[in-house]
């Protein structure tokens, strides 16, 4: 399979001031590699300098990509470029690197830094292979054990005991005085007094700015539309008429609405159907970019490139609103009837200790199995407490004026937003067309941190957001639960309660709530079950040599007995077994 993954990789021997650009084999020197980035990098050599950029970097109200040279040049301050961006910055005369990204982490970077040569990757499993070849590359099971049961890495580890990972908003020096690491700008957790109908005023013309921003430099533009909150905010705030792409496996109710929503919108809309096996045929792509640090059924958007690159040049879509300002994150208590969750929520207090707390609490944990499920039994105090101390360490680096455990909870959030389970989904987009984020904006980030929890617990200002925006696109409903997306908690419960009642006045199963099998994402168990393929590469995961070895800690027959029963039936494992398929994957592509 032709790999489609963008790559970008930097060697230096530090003890030459020589640079070269895509040339592997000048030996002494600093190289530079890269492909599957067109339209993303732009490399400038002067007599001072070899840079490189990667992304839309902006400056006032547009993409400016020489404005951002210009200001590297003078050497000004980098807090100044919004957007998603990277930069590589090697100064011929005083033989020194600079590496620059943005608030957001786009462009994930790993480096390892030895006495006489530095390697930098934005895909980690290039850069483990470039260990593995030196014969410095060390897997660390702890941290396997960590991206298993937190489904990602905190802090800066990978899951080597060498490489490190850029933290958000960090200049990194490196010249023959040592490495210097430095974060140039922090984020504030002052929070802002407004009512709900004025931040949701304010935050809709902070969506209208950001896109007017990433589509100022006038090319065609597309947007990954859902039925849910967050992709359809985007086509409601967009003054550019948008090819708008939705991805299932049917056209199911998911499609119907999306469909429904760009044209409300005044969009274009196209259906992709996907095949049943599209996530086995796309399983080897998704290893490389998730290289054992995400499961790779969120990298959901490899093979598309013939539905979507030929329309589009530059790919918009919706991540990143949920977890600023759906409260996807915030700990949360949720009012039951008749046994069942409604929309009425409000904010969980904090335990003492932040860090069980984080581990008990945080949405994306591996959830539905028990440690003791597979965990040998001398292993399962000691496992815990090397991620639980992992954990308390992250917490430990928030900046000064994280003063409340409150704001130690939103650092642990928007420190490496590439970091999150679900930065696959982005970065296997990138394979489409140039990938530009809306939420990735320096003041809607602001304006997210400056939000009080109970304003985004229930997505208060984001539904006022959408009814300032477009009240009737608003109101169609989202292929979740069937119910007009912007109502408030009370009037979808009401819902919820006057459906339950009909469905068992009457016995009519349509007055239910939609299955599964209508969004775009399928049961993670059920198409275990359903397709071989899959089923194929856990039984490569739970049988492989290199995996018992990686993971001592681990009770294999156990594991082996719970994946032959996910084959026949539905029980809850296959979060924790794509897991393990995706490590394996990545540590069979490294050797």
């Amino acid at each position: 399979m032709t790999d489609i993954s963008p790559k970008f990789e930097l060697h230096w021997d530090k003890r030459s001031r020589n640079a070269q650009v895509n040339n592997l084999n000048h030996k002494n020197a600093l190289t530079v590699t890269w492909r599957n980035l067109d339209g993303y990098i732009k490399i400038e050599e002067t007599a001072r300098a070899l840079t490189v950029i990667i992304g839309h970097p902006i400056l006032g109200d547009r993409i400016d990509v020489a404005g951002t040279l210009d200001l590297l040049a003078n050497n000004r301050d980098p807090k100044d470029i919004n957007g998603q961006f990277l930069v590589v910055d090697f100064n011929k005369k005083s033989a020194s690197l600079r590496v620059i990204n943005d608030r957001f982490t786009s462009f994930p970077v790993y480096f390892a830094d030895f006495h006489d040569q530095f390697i930098l990757s934005i895909s980690y499993q290039d850069l483990a292979k470039a260990l593995e070849a030196k014969r410095l590359l060390k897997i660390s099971s702890k941290h396997c054990y960590e991206y298993i049961l937190l489904q990602r890495l905190v802090g800066t580890k990978t899951l080597d005991t060498t490489s490190q990972y850029l933290p958000s908003a960090t200049k990194l020096e490196i010249s023959e005085r040592g490495t210097v690491s430095q974060q140039y700008w922090t984020p504030s957790f002052a929070k802002v007094k407004r009512t709900t109908k004025q931040a949701g005023r304010e935050l809709a013309e902070l969506f209208k700015g950001s896109i007017k921003r990433i589509t100022s430099d006038k090319k065609r533009y597309g947007l990954m539309l859902s039925a849910g909150h967050d992709s359809r905010t985007i086509a409601m705030a967009a003054k550019e008429k948008f090819k708008c792409f939705t991805v299932a496996y049917s056209d199911n109710l998911e499609v119907r609405l999306a469909r429904q929503i760009a044209e409300q919108s005044g969009h274009d809309h196209h259906f992709i159907k996907l095949s049943a096996d599209h996530l086995t045929k796309t399983a080897q792509e998704a290893a490389r970019l998730c290289s054992g640090m995400y499961s790779i059924d969120n990298a959901f958007f490899f093979g598309l490139e013939n539905e979507i690159s030929p329309h589009v040049d530059v790919l918009l879509h919706g991540h990143g609103i949920d977890y600023m300002f759906q409260g996807m994150y915030i700990p949360s208590n949720c009012l039951s009837l008749f046994d069942r969750p409604t929309f009425i929520k409000s904010v969980k207090p904090l335990g003492e200790n932040l860090a069980d707390f984080f581990l008990e609490n945080i949405g994306y944990r591996l959830k539905y199995i028990d440690r003791s499920e597979y965990l040998l039994p001398e292993y399962m105090s000691i496992a815990y407490d090397d991620v639980r101390q992992s954990v308390a360490d992250a917490f430990s680096e928030a900046p000064e004026d994280c003063n409340t455990p409150e704001d130690q909870w939103e650092f642990m959030i928007v420190n490496g937003l590439s970091r999150h389970y679900s930065w696959p989904n982005i970065g296997s987009k990138m394979s489409l067309a140039q990938v530009r984020t809306p939420s990735f904006d320096n003041d809607i980030l602001n304006f997210y941190l400056s939000l009080p929890a109970n304003q985004r617990v229930t997505a208060k200002v984001l539904r006022a957001a959408q009814l300032y925006l477009d009240r009737k696109t608003a109101l169609i409903a989202t292929a979740n639960f069937g119910f007009p997306a912007a109502e408030s908690p009370i009037q979808k419960t009401m819902r919820l309660i006057i459906r339950k009642i009909i469905r068992d006045i009457t016995g009519n199963d349509s007055f239910a709530a939609p299955e599964l099998s209508d969004r775009t994402w399928p049961d993670r168990d059920t198409h275990l079950c359903m397709q071989a393929g899959y089923k194929s590469l856990v039984h490569d995961a739970v049988n492989s040599t290199v995996m018992e070895e990686t993971l001592p800690q681990f009770n294999w027959p156990k594991i082996r007995a719970i994946a032959t029963e996910s084959f026949h039936r539905p029980q809850g494992h296959a979060g924790f077994l794509i897991s393990l398929v995706s490590l394996n994957l990545f540590l069979r592509n490294i050797v």
